[in-house]
């Protein structure tokens, strides 16, 4: 009796089948390598809004962040964020940073993708922040902003940096600084808080009210409302 050779259609199956068991380890990596992160990702999001991170906070982010990164070092957004929870550690004295190998990390990210703007602008961040390096910080401020001109990040960096650093800003930085919080007041509704909470919490507040006030730059009907009634409220009551 002759045995039937198998169909077309069953050797596709069959193809598949060896071929999805080939690289369903690499899948499983990928999908644990992601959960870490998602968990790094929350720390950072927790502490952005400005809660206090903890020493046992920290811990369990550095080791989502380690995990992620060991298991996929050639994601770039896996090693943005193992960059960014190192800073928090070593913002918060739980963790010795090595600048040098931390620099390294935002190299190696924006390599891997050069046109990301938020690269640019954390590692800026980082170099200001941790290094008191403005001179190098501020060139990939700049270049996260050409690249990411409206995206919240590089907005909330470039806006921390320079209130922060004001005083040692030059003409052309600060009007840049400016632009960037009318872009702020533009944007979404968490952006306008963000740069609400950056103008407090760096004292930069107569500033960009005084700015708002005379810009020659037209502010559109609702950006000018919430700029009246709560970015500037106090300022406009007080001055006029």
């Amino acid at each position: 009796m002759m045995h039937k050779m198998p169909s077309t259609r069953r050797l596709i199956y069959a193809a598949l089948i060896v071929v999805l068991l080939a690289f369903l380890p690499l899948l499983i990596q990928k999908g644990v390598a992601n959960a870490y992160h998602f968990k790094t990702l929350f720390y950072l999001k927790l502490w952005e809004g400005n809660q206090q991170p903890s020493k046992a906070q920290f811990q369990q982010a550095k080791v989502a962040a380690v995990n992620a990164y060991s298991l996929d070092n050639s994601n770039p957004h896996y090693i943005l964020s193992f960059a960014k929870v190192l800073e928090w550690g070593a913002y918060h004295q739980f963790y010795d940073i090595d600048v040098k190998k931390h620099s390294q990390l935002y190299m190696t990210a924006i390599k891997l993708r050069p046109l990301w703007p938020n690269a640019y602008a954390d590692y800026g961040a980082s170099l200001a922040f941790l290094n008191s390096d403005l001179d190098t910080a501020w060139p990939l401020l700049e270049k996260g902003l050409r690249y990411g001109p409206y995206t919240p990040e590089v907005l909330r960096q470039v806006l921390a940096v320079g209130f922060f650093f004001w005083p040692q800003l030059s003409v052309e930085q600060k009007k840049l600084v400016l632009e960037t919080s009318l872009v702020a007041v533009e944007s979404q509704w968490s952006m306008k808080l963000e740069l609400q909470q950056l103008t407090r919490n760096y004292q930069r507040t107569s500033v960009v009210c005084s700015y708002m006030k005379y810009t020659a730059i037209e502010i559109s009907e609702a950006g000018q409302q919430w700029v009246s009634e709560s970015l500037c409220h106090h300022f406009y009551k007080r001055f006029g």
